[in-house]
Formats: structure tokens, sequence, C-alpha cells
């Protein structure tokens, strides 16, 4: 069997509250988002989540790390190696960025599987870490999040396995950066979750029912990505999910940690 067989995650201590953002004094217990400190970045919460993963494990067998990020700090500098000195991997490593996009954790994480599956690499430490901006008072900015996770992908003790899967391509204009930009930019609410957002998530939850042969009465727990709370609820409502069984999106928590 082949899957996780080790995790780590780091959000950094330092909380932004929804009410200083709108320039009201903060309240106790109210919504918030993590954010990177002054000294922080994509590359430092990496290396965070990924020596919480290897805590207590050899690092020797390690033979790949895949690193996903859409806020690398170099537009032409490998981040994947700069992690593997960091943690004091084998230089013998075989290293990969992916980047461009917030699938590029869980495309990091299926060419793990796929390396480990076809025999290619024995261990591979898959690490995706986000500090997205957006611009001041701006929807976007309640609802990112900075912080990052770490997976280490084997086929000896696995404690979770991909059992199956089903993705879509489409292409929409939805969010999106250019060269030069400091914030994400974003099309209007209704045409991003109406016609992007919405209708790929449903036809790839029912895409995945249906190529493994289950229910979602089947599952203890759904956890819907999302790019805000009111998307994750209305997906979440299309796909007539049982409250009781929805993970905690963590917005007003945590916020959208972009590929982690």
């Amino acid at each position: 069997m082949i899957g996780i067989q080790s995790y780590g995650a780091y959000i950094p201590p330092t909380r932004l509250s929804f009410a200083s953002m709108a320039g009201r004094p903060a309240v106790e217990d109210g919504p918030e988002k993590a954010v990177a400190w002054n000294d922080e970045d994509s590359v430092t919460m990496a290396v965070a989540a990924a020596l919480n993963c290897l805590r207590g494990l050899g690092r020797e067998e390690i033979d790949g790390l895949f690193f996903a990020s859409t806020t690398y700090p170099f537009m032409e500098k490998q981040g994947a190696s700069l992690i593997a000195r960091a943690l004091d991997l084998p230089r013998s490593l075989r290293t990969a960025d992916y980047t461009g996009s917030l699938r590029a954790g869980l495309s990091a994480l299926r060419g793990a599987l796929d390396a480990v599956a076809a025999g290619s690499a024995r261990k591979v430490l898959v690490v995706a870490s986000d500090c997205r901006m957006a611009a001041p008072r701006s929807a976007l900015e309640m609802n990112f999040g900075d912080g990052a996770a770490a997976f280490l992908i084997s086929a000896d003790g696995v404690i979770a396995s991909l059992e199956s899967s089903h993705a879509i391509a489409e292409e929409i204009l939805d969010f999106w950066r250019s060269e030069g930009d400091p914030y994400v930019h974003t099309w209007e609410d209704r045409f991003v979750i109406q016609e992007g957002y919405l209708p790929q998530m449903v036809e790839a939850v029912q895409g995945l029912l249906h190529a493994s042969g289950t229910t979602l009465a089947d599952y203890a727990k759904v956890m819907l990505c999302a790019p805000d709370k009111r998307s994750h609820g209305t997906a979440a409502r299309a796909l007539k999910l049982d409250p009781t069984r929805i993970q905690d999106p963590l917005f007003g928590k945590l916020g959208s940690a972009g590929a982690a």
C-alpha cells in the first residue's frame, strides 16, 4: 500500500482580526486569519511544516522533495532544493517545484504518489506553503490566510492511502495574478461561483463517487476546498451534504491557505 506515512503543518501564531481590517477595535473570539510575521515567507513556513512532519523519522531514505507554492519569492531559483538543504536531506535527492495554480499542492501530492508507485522513489516529501496577498480592504483580504502543510509519501507505515480520484480541467478567469502584481485579483463574485467553482466542484465530487462506487453517506467526513465561506456553504447545499459530516474549512480562524 502506498500513501501518507507522516504529516505536519505550520500555522503562523500571528492573527489579524476582521474587525481590525475594517478599521474597528478587535473583538475577543471574533473572526480572524493567520498572518505570516515579517521574517516569514512561503519558504520558512515550508521548512517548519516539513520539520514537524519528519519529527522522529530517519531522513536517509527520502529521495524526493516536491515543493508547491504560488508565492515562492524567486521567479527563477528552485525552492525545493533550498528547502532540502535546510532540512539536511541527501544531496542525491530528486527535487521539483509546483506552482502557477492553487492546484499545485494536490498536483505535487499526486506526483509523489505516482513516483513511489512506479518505483522511481522510495519516500517523497511533499511540502505546500503560501502567503497570498490581497488588496487592502478587499473581500479577498479577509479570505486569505497563511500556512504550510507537509506529507511524507511512502509504501511503509501508511496511515492514509488514495483509494480513488477524479479531476476536471476547465479554463475560466476567476482568480489570477500577473507578473509584477503584488495582489491576487478576482472577477465578479457571482460569475466566479456560479460559472466556475460550483458546477466544477459538484461535477468533480459526482465523478469521484461514480468512479469509486460510493455515495456521500459512506463518508464520515467530507472536506470541500472553497475560495470563501459562502461558496463553501453553497457547494455543501448543492451536494446535499449532512452538516454533521462537513469538515470545518477554518474560515474566520485560519483562512484559505492557497496551495497548502
